[in-house]
């Protein structure tokens, strides 16, 4: 089994990659995500203060939201800050705000692991079940043998040894048959490998115990009564949620979740969480490779080796970080570069909040230094929603530059007239795998698209409209220079709220650019567009954020899977790097031209 997922995962990675085509969506079953219900208040909002009424001076938060944005490898969408249980601040960076959502990616296998914890406090489940025994009706008999040690603490710990991983999940319809026909590389126990199909057989024994899935057996134990009322858990081709990753959730809820950790599991002096399976969960049971940061592992979360602190991690920085002593929690939406915590976030959080002694009992006295110090840091990082402009449309005109009211009621396409015809024949139409959406999120969700064909610009009221073709399917960007307009987009079949962010330049050429950030307050991901205008056309400069890096670490992950597999490793080694290279970098920062029609 192995063997034939990792060879489908090559040829599938590099179809991916191969601009003269659109990706064949390898499963049968695509990932379906709502839009977000942006205007549904939170159940049980949970309190705002000033950081002076909790003790915590606004310097200091002002000082660590500085550090954050001048930081240019930190993409960060949002920050809120909690003492107590109260609110002290959430910072939206952006297009990016709180009543949004956002993809929590793995920080969802730490509440995975909540529902574990109410299973085996309810007498259903123990850390030292034989996973065999608990889904023997669902995977394949040969697996009592060969997987007959891995326990649920093995699950819990991320040491079952089990080679098939999350990348293999793209690829395989089957998870569960996937994961008990894999290989059981190491003894389960010994070896720390990192592998979100651990927690989707997580996911599998809590509706095999409880009867039911993953989010209606914690709606009535969890979520209900933290007043969690806006959420989302994407399922994998079973229908079992993934557990390990697609969860959606508002910051404000994932900061409920941490502030169980706060209070052993208390909540408005209910117990929610037993306080020994907190105890448990956050200490550090496994240690981890020092590559991964400075956190080793418990049962699907991490604890840092150098101060007290615990998290919940999801990739791109997607984060609950806790720290007791100072009583402290941080919640943090992103689209950083990274997989684990590799970014210079962690530092600088620590640095900031682990102390007790950086905070007082007592309120402080209010400053209004501090006070000015935060708000125009808050003001610095948020771009507003917005407002229609007092200006008439003639006055607006003066200022707009010529490149762009000229393309007002032009369409460019990705073929010359005279082409058209012939590609038509050929089956080509557009640009292959290159689209709005970015490539991660078409991974994701099994969705591709069928690539940009042609773009056209229009005027409305007081914005431009800018409608994108991909495949036989118009999408609309409303945007105008130096504003950021919201929208919703319907993209690979699936809606997302979008924020488009708008500036022109002048090139040193002398060429007008038309720069858009295209922003999704759901997601991690994001798209940068840079239009240049020619005499003869368009010329499109794209790029999506995580990007280049993030591809950096998935290679070198998929090269450790491989390299004990001859055939496979054999075949990599074929691979011109520099052409795998330029094909990787064409796809995920491509560049293409459009040409007039008339």
């Amino acid at each position: 089994m192995d063997l034939i997922v990792q060879s489908n995962l090559l040829k599938y990675a590099a179809g991916l990659f191969d601009r003269a085509s659109s990706v064949k969506p390898p499963l049968k079953v695509m990932i379906a995500k709502p839009l977000c219900p942006s205007k549904v208040a939170p159940a049980a909002p949970l309190p705002r203060i000033t950081p002076e009424e909790a003790g915590v001076d606004s310097a200091l938060i002002a000082g660590f939201l500085g550090e954050l944005v001048s930081d240019p490898a930190l993409e960060m969408h949002g920050v809120m800050i909690l003492r107590d249980g109260r609110i002290l601040c959430d910072a939206e960076f952006g297009a990016y705000r709180s009543n949004f959502w956002h993809a929590e990616h793995s920080l969802s296998k730490s509440v995975t692991a909540m529902a574990i914890g109410l299973l085996i406090d309810e007498g259903k489940l123990s850390l030292d079940d034989k996973v065999v025994r608990l889904l023997e009706k669902k995977i394949p008999p040969l697996a009592q043998l060969t997987h007959k040690g891995i326990t649920v603490r093995h699950l819990l710990t991320m040491t079952s040894g089990v080679v098939y991983s999350e990348a293999g999940a793209i690829v395989e319809q089957n998870w569960l048959r996937a994961f008990f026909e894999s290989r059981v590389k190491t003894e389960p126990g010994r070896v720390f490998h990192y592998n979100s199909m651990n927690t989707y057989v997580l996911s599998c024994i809590v509706r095999e115990v409880s009867g039911v899935g993953l989010r209606d057996y914690l709606r009535p134990r969890l979520f209900t009564p933290l007043g969690i009322n806006v959420m989302h858990w994407e399922t994998a081709p079973d229908g079992n949620e993934i557990g390990g990753w697609g969860l959606y959730l508002r910051r404000e809820d994932a900061a409920k979740l941490a502030l169980l950790y706060c209070s052993g599991g208390l909540w408005a002096g209910k117990r929610i969480l037993p306080k020994d399976w907190i105890d448990a969960s956050s200490s550090r049971l496994i240690p981890v490779a020092g590559s991964t940061g400075d956190f080793d592992y418990g049962y699907q979360m991490w604890s840092c080796r150098r101060s007290r602190a615990f998290l919940f991690n999801g990739m791109f920085g997607q984060d609950a970080l806790i720290f007791p002593d100072s009583r402290i929690v941080v919640i943090s939406n992103a689209g950083i570069e990274q997989i684990f915590q590799q970014s210079r976030y962690y530092e600088l959080a620590q640095r900031y909040f682990a102390s007790p002694r950086a905070f007082s009992d007592t309120p402080l006295k209010q400053s209004g230094k501090s006070r000015r110090a935060l708000e125009q840091v808050l003001a610095s990082v948020s771009c507003e929603p917005p407002k229609k402009s007092r200006l008439s449309l003639r006055r607006q005109e003066k200022k707009l530059p010529v490149f762009l009211t000229g393309a007002v009621g032009k369409t460019f396409s990705v073929r010359k007239k005279a082409e058209r015809e012939i590609i038509r024949t050929v089956g080509i139409t557009g640009t292959g795998n290159i689209g709005l959406l970015p490539l991660i999120e078409q991974v994701l969700r099994n969705r591709y698209t069928k690539g940009i064909v042609s773009f056209s610009f229009a005027r409305s009221e007081d914005r431009f409209l800018l409608r994108v073709t991909e495949g036989d399917k118009p999408v609309t960007l409303p945007f105008y220079p130096g504003k950021t307009l919201t929208t919703v987009l319907h993209l690979s079949d699936t809606e997302y709220h979008a924020a488009v962010t708008a500036e022109t330049a002048f090139d040193e050429e002398g060429r007008g650019v038309l720069k858009l950030r295209l922003s999704f307050p759901e997601i991690a991901s994001a798209r940068l567009i840079r239009i240049y205008f020619n005499a003869d056309g368009l010329e499109v400069r794209m790029k999506e954020m995580p990007g280049m890096g993030l591809i950096r670490l998935a290679a070198d992950s998929l090269g450790e899977t491989v390299r004990d597999k001859k055939a496979l490793a054999d075949l990599l080694s074929k691979i011109d790097p520099d052409m795998l290279y330029y094909k990787i970098k064409n796809t995920i920062e491509p560049e293409f031209r459009l040409y007039p029609q008339t």
